[in-house]
């Protein structure tokens, strides 16, 4: 429970909602969900209007970037992409101004049921279903952004990534004067002591630089914090491998460098794309994309994998 704790002030919370939901006062909040990374309420106001808070975990890192990258994201979706995504009413990425005592994000409520429960009883009947979704995860293939990390706003961001242009060279598309693409927001480069590292979270220009960069932070990772499994442990390999040592982890990670310029797939499949498949869906249309947090612009042959949409 430590690891999720997070002390927040609820009535300015709430004051700071009924302003955005243009009510006079909030008149319920409920804890709607609570995972590793946020806390989720749903609040309910003086002329029935519903919002969704979400407050980040201390896992969140860093808390400030996430918000800021988050409430782009869901922007640069909603109004470029035009995609069904809940517009951001009020969010602060500063806890000790915004009143609340930390980050917070406030949004529409969306209705509906979860995607995945949907999933597994679809049958040729739902052909219509099943283009619908098809068309929405094509809008993300619309736009090749120029570098592989996060969108910001641009005012979020380093003067040094708002020069740099938003989109790859020969793709028009609109946003280039609010958005910019920033440092790198997925968890996988930031989780437990790789927050605390001094590595490049990017942008990145290519797909090169940022597979890279991704095994620096493992080998940087393994030298600093690593510790070698016990005998014993179900994941130790025997010792005659030498698969427990951390040189030997250190080894394959120097061997997996010298091979990615060989195995990295042709340009088309490496253009950086925004991707999310995180949906609310009604009693017969996807209604809504949600939980943006950590979303990113990542190399096309990465993004469109085959996952399971989940909420």
């Amino acid at each position: 429970m430590r690891i999720r704790y997070t002390s927040f002030d609820a009535d300015a919370l709430k004051r700071i909602a009924a302003r955005a939901a243009g009510a006079n006062h909030c008149v319920q909040m409920v804890k709607k969900a609570e995972g590793s990374f946020n806390k989720i309420f749903l609040l309910t106001f003086d002329n029935d209007t519903t919002l969704i808070a979400k407050i980040p975990c201390p896992l969140v890192a860093p808390r400030r970037l996430c918000t800021a990258s988050e409430v782009a994201t869901m922007d640069h979706a909603r109004t470029i992409l035009g995609l069904p995504v809940p517009r951001v009413l009020s969010w602060s990425v500063d806890a000790d101004a915004s009143g609340v005592r930390d980050e917070y994000i406030m949004m529409e409520h969306v209705p509906g049921v979860q995607l995945h429960d949907r999933l597994n009883k679809l049958g040729f009947e739902n052909q219509d279903f099943v283009d619908q979704l098809v068309s929405l995860e094509c809008q993300f293939t619309r736009y090749r952004f120029s570098q592989i990390g996060s969108l910001y706003h641009k005012e979020d961001i380093l003067s040094e990534s708002q020069q740099r242009p938003l989109y790859a060279e020969g793709i028009e598309g609109g946003g280039s004067d609010r958005f910019c693409i920033g440092p790198c927001v997925d968890w996988d480069i930031w989780r437990g002591e790789r927050s605390r590292l001094d590595a490049s979270r990017g942008p990145w220009p290519d797909t090169l630089s940022y597979i890279r960069a991704i095994v620096h932070i493992e080998k940087q990772w393994s030298s600093t914090f690593a510790v070698p499994r016990k005998p014993g442990d179900p994941f130790c390999r025997p010792d005659s491998a030498g698969g427990n040592a951390l040189d030997a982890h250190v080894r394959l990670l120097d061997d997996f460098l010298a091979v990615i310029p060989s195995i990295i797939p042709p340009d088309i499949l490496c253009g950086p794309v925004l991707w999310h498949i995180d949906f609310h869906e009604g009693s017969s249309d996807i209604i809504g994309l949600i939980d943006w947090q950590g979303v990113s612009v990542r190399p096309l042959f990465l993004q469109a994998t085959l996952r399971m949409p989940s909420i």
